[in-house]
């Protein structure tokens, strides 16, 4: 039926009318098409780019491309036909448009997507020339995180440790094997390390149901066997749209000995009560013991902390507030720019003379603000009291200041920590003071190839040369 609107309008004929039977070369009535009636079918999506259920999407997709199954009426289709949201519901910025020739909705990414996030795309309705409406419709995709399959900790440039990963087809890990030795050859990262702490997960897709930590391999000194010491374990919840409402860490396995079963006694259940909507965190509840009646998960378990989160008309955080016994002991204020860009976050834990919280004399311990360069987070300065000029927010405040460096397709690169501004007691001038720094470099899908922290300027004395000492190296596979 798609074709029917292109040969009415060769014919010069209306839209609604039925098209004549032609006469044949041998004079007879050609009647192929004279029962064919107008176009009354709406058009669908036939495939998209990335497709609908994508796990390993790369993060420097630049469109999203929705190829229908006729032509539409380009005047259906505007720059917010098609939009894409997180899985909180935020608008992700771009804009759409249609290709002619191949029928084609576009939704162009004005920045680079976040790793390992689920995005949904919205495609509202459209009409073919015919006039036809179409449904609206959604499918959605997750971006890749190139997983880490090594993590090494060195001590004045030595090797002291590394975990190892062993990971799945999607890139998730599956053991994480921890060495503290280099075994009888004396090497590192060779097949006689032995293996001295173990962690195992269970998944369903990308969720993580559950991990068991082992203390060791058990008296026989091998792994994979029935006397592998496990000493806690941990258990996730989730809600049907996927979201995670409880996590239980426990480090006694209960009478039958064994994790994952249900005598398992907590140690502790951290909870996340959601917004119905949109499956934002409303409240988080740590709780550290049974209560009276000895029993976990009734209403008497023993909350140590709460924490309730505010937001924003536009679903962006505005306040969290910690809980003990029941009080406030602390709270962060976050303030935005109209673009939605977080400029300051302020954590209180002292409510001021007046003693009351949320009121203009609260206290702040940090005051941490955040420059831009485009979308682009340059800056962000940690200030713990006012300097000299005794305001908040300047060149001389008292704290720490972290810089940070992208690549041309705006993927962070490095980050430098500095905690102090020098004799000059101004930041961001060319003498303060670096505490560390890290570099990450990535390669030209935007995965991550490696993240090494540097902790001191190595015999030179001078930093960012070749032989700053380095404390910690975490090494990335590369997209399969």
């Amino acid at each position: 039926m798609r074709f029917v609107a292109v040969l009415i309008s060769v014919l010069g004929l209306a839209c609604g009318q039925v098209a004549k039977p032609d006469v044949s070369a041998d004079g007879g009535v050609d009647d192929t098409d004279a029962n064919i009636g107008p176009d009354v079918t709406a058009p669908v999506v036939q495939s998209s780019i990335p497709r609908g259920d994508a796990v390993r999407v790369s993060i420097l997709t630049g469109t999203v491309d929705i190829v229908l199954d006729e032509a539409l009426d380009p005047a259906s289709v505007d720059s917010e036909t098609v939009s894409v949201v997180d899985r909180h519901g935020r608008s992700v910025a771009g804009e759409s448009s249609y290709r002619v020739d191949d029928h084609t909705l576009v939704f162009t990414f004005s920045d680079h997507l976040g790793h390992n996030q689920e995005y949904t795309v919205q495609v509202g309705a459209v009409q073919d020339e015919a006039g036809n409406l179409s449904a609206p419709t959604s499918f959605g995709f997750r971006t890749f995180v190139n997983p880490e399959v090594r993590a090494t900790t060195r001590v004045a440039g030595a090797i002291t440790a590394y975990w190892g990963r062993l990971i799945d087809d999607d890139g998730h890990h599956m053991v994480n094997n921890a060495v503290v030795e280099a075994g009888s050859d004396g090497t590192w990262y060779s097949h006689d390390d032995p293996i001295a702490r173990r962690e195992t997960y269970v998944r369903e897709g990308w969720k993580l149901l559950s991990s068991t930590h082992f203390a060791g391999p058990g008296t026989d000194g091998v792994w994979d066997t029935a006397d592998d010491v496990a000493d806690y374990a941990r258990t996730h919840d989730y809600d049907a749209h996927d979201l995670e409402v409880r996590r239980v860490l426990s480090y006694d396995a209960g009478p039958d000995g064994t994790f994952l079963t249900a005598d398992d006694v907590p140690d502790n259940v951290l909870i996340y009560n959601r917004g119905a909507v949109n499956g934002e965190i409303l409240e988080r509840l740590y709780y550290v013991g049974p209560g009276a009646d000895g029993a976990w998960f009734t209403s008497d378990d023993e909350l140590q902390d709460r924490h309730t989160y505010s937001y924003g008309s536009s679903g962006e955080l505005t306040r969290r507030v910690h809980y003990r016994g029941g009080v406030v002991v602390a709270y962060l204020h976050y303030e935005y720019a109209p673009n939605g860009e977080l400029l300051r976050l302020d954590d209180f834990r002292d409510p001021g003379d007046d003693g009351n919280w949320y009121t203009a004399d609260d206290v702040p311990t940090t005051r941490t603000y955040y420059k831009y360069s485009g979308y682009l987070l340059r800056s962000a300065q940690a200030s713990t009291g006012r300097g000299p000029d005794g305001n908040w927010g300047t060149a001389d405040d008292d704290g720490r200041l972290t810089t940070y460096v992208y690549d041309d397709d705006g993927i962070r690169q490095r980050s430098v920590l500095y905690r102090d501004p020098g004799a000059d007691g101004i930041w961001r001038t060319s003498d303060d003071t670096v505490q560390n720094y890290v570099d990450q470099p990535s390669d030209s899908k935007g995965n991550r190839l490696r993240l090494t922290v540097f902790t001191a300027p190595g015999a030179d004395g001078t930093w960012f040369t070749a032989d700053d000492d380095i404390s910690t190296e975490r090494l990335y596979e590369v997209d399969r």
